[in-house]
């Protein structure tokens, strides 16, 4: 199990299911990553080597600080190295934050991110979601990892079990 770093407050901790990733916040977990209420936003969701997943959710408003900032995290905390990177959301979306820089504008984001993060040969993948608002879920699955969606669910406590289904990632 893992921690979410908050970058408004610069800190590790412990907020809920540690796996379950909400707005402006990274995480980790052995197996499976939530990303509840994903309508403007964007999600990167990395597999590490080890088989471990790594993720963060954006705003189109969280700055350029909080996007380097929850990256250096992984960065931090992919030490053995990442094996793909998964790009889901409102992947056009933009505002005046972090996606609003010319290179991590849809397009050219997953090439910026795959360099940032070392290697510009990793695979990538994406899936454009409605602005509407979906719930995501990213889930190892043998080499890779699968992604499914669903209408946001607002129940509290989050619904983890409930209407998901398959979406179809397509390189980047």
């Amino acid at each position: 199990m893992g921690m979410k770093f908050l970058a408004s407050r610069g800190t590790w901790r412990q907020m809920g299911d540690v796996n379950i990733i909400r707005e402006t916040q990274m995480g980790w977990h052995p197996t499976q990553l939530f990303f509840p209420g994903v309508s403007s936003c964007t999600t990167i969701t990395f597999r590490l080597n080890s088989g471990r997943l790594m993720g963060m959710h954006l705003t189109i408003a969280d700055s350029t600080a909080d996007f380097d900032n929850l990256l250096s995290q992984v960065e931090a905390g992919s030490a053995g190295g990442v094996h793909s990177i998964y790009h889901v959301g409102a992947l056009t979306a933009s505002g005046s934050g972090w996606n609003s820089k010319s290179k991590m504008q849809w397009g050219k984001q997953a090439k910026a991110v795959r360099k940032q993060v070392g290697s510009k040969g990793l695979p990538s993948y994406f899936l454009m979601t409605p602005s509407s608002g979906v719930d995501v879920r990213m889930t190892t699955t043998g080499a890779g990892v699968t992604c499914e969606t669903r209408a946001e669910n607002k129940a509290i406590p989050f619904n983890t079990t409930d209407g998901w289904t398959v979406g179809a990632l397509t390189p980047a």
